[in-house]
């Protein structure tokens, strides 16, 4: 483990270090610093209360003798009235219930989009990291060292636990200054939002994700040698990141009973999509556990095979090395 320590420790300081991170993650906040002070200069809507009836203003605020004088003054009659406001009232209250409802409706919807976009940055930001570090050290030659003093799953673990550090650091840093931003001109994005429970099932669920996304992108790195053959080689991984990102972004496609099933319990599928199913209030608590629960089961599985493909593909420069044949070579 010690060995491992090293590798990972080796990751995040040069990666800390890195003009071009530090670079990319200042004009990253910036700009979305700029977008949300922004926003406060937009104009707003009108107020929907001044667009009021005066007539409607004066009845809420007076008392009950002053209203019997309106009425009267209007040759109206006062009991009349107010059975007609009582009936109003009642069907004005149902309609805000209606209106509450939606509303906490829409929250859902856009915390889970949230939640979706959060982890699926998250995921692509490591692993793009990873598969460009691990096809650069195989381009230099430094992999060939470094595998002379560690075994080719230490090396692979230590990277993925570097650049894990490394991204969850870069994230947290994005979302705390634009959550900061957000405060410092009054708006809480987090009102009506229960954080507690999301946070219970984001966590376990990002780091179950993350391990399992970034081996796979560490494995099919290692089958090329040039960082121009990099985007093509990932791309079954970001398809396959995109289609469950897509299904919880669009709605009505999750409300497909096939469909959502995948997103819930189908292992890489519901990595992203369930804990942002589960923010939109579409899948209950005990679901979640289920499909986390499959997701932990299945990471040995994609883990190993991810690891096979690295340790046959990692050494071997030239052309292209296919993932299937790596997988079932022998020794």
């Amino acid at each position: 483990m010690h060995s491992v320590y090293l590798i990972a420790k080796r990751e995040v300081t040069t990666r800390l270090s890195s003009k071009s991170f530090i670079a990319g993650t200042l004009v990253t906040v910036a700009i979305l610093v700029a977008c949300i002070i922004g926003s406060t200069f937009l104009p707003s809507g009108d107020d929907p209360t001044a667009m009021a009836p005066e007539f409607a203003k004066q009845t809420a605020l007076a008392s009950d003798q002053a209203f019997n004088e309106v009425m009267q003054k209007h040759g109206l009659v006062p009991e009349q009235i107010k059975a007609e406001v009582a009936t109003a009232t009642t069907d004005a209250l149902a309609k805000l219930q209606d209106s509450q409802g939606s509303d906490a409706s829409m929250i859902g919807y856009f915390l889970g989009i949230g939640v979706a976009v959060l982890l699926f940055v998250a995921l692509q930001i490591t692993g793009q990291m990873i598969a460009q570090g691990i096809v650069e050290e195989k381009g230099s030659r430094v992999v060939e060292i470094l595998l002379g003093t560690v075994s080719s799953f230490q090396l692979l673990l230590g990277k993925i636990l570097g650049v894990g550090i490394v991204g969850i650091l870069q994230v947290a840093v994005i979302v705390g200054s634009a959550y900061g931003a957000a405060r410092a001109v009054s708006i809480d994005v987090l009102a009506g939002m229960n954080i507690s429970e999301i946070a219970l099932i984001l966590v376990p669920c990002f780091l179950v994700a993350y391990f399992a996304y970034a081996t796979l992108y560490a494995a099919l790195a290692s089958t090329v040698s040039r960082q121009e053959e990099v985007p093509q080689v990932i791309t079954p991984v970001m398809i396959l990141m995109m289609i469950s990102y897509i299904g919880v972004m669009i709605p009505g496609i999750a409300a497909n009973s096939v469909v959502k099933f995948v997103l819930t319990y189908v292992p890489l599928a519901s990595n992203i999509s369930m804990p942002s199913l589960f923010a939109s209030g579409n899948i209950q608590m005990w679901e979640c556990l289920v499909s986390l629960g499959v997701s932990a089961l299945s990471l040995p599985v994609i883990v190993w095979i991810a690891s096979r493909i690295y340790s046959r593909s990692i050494l071997q420069s030239g052309p292209k090395v296919k993932w299937v044949k790596a997988l079932l070579a022998k020794g």
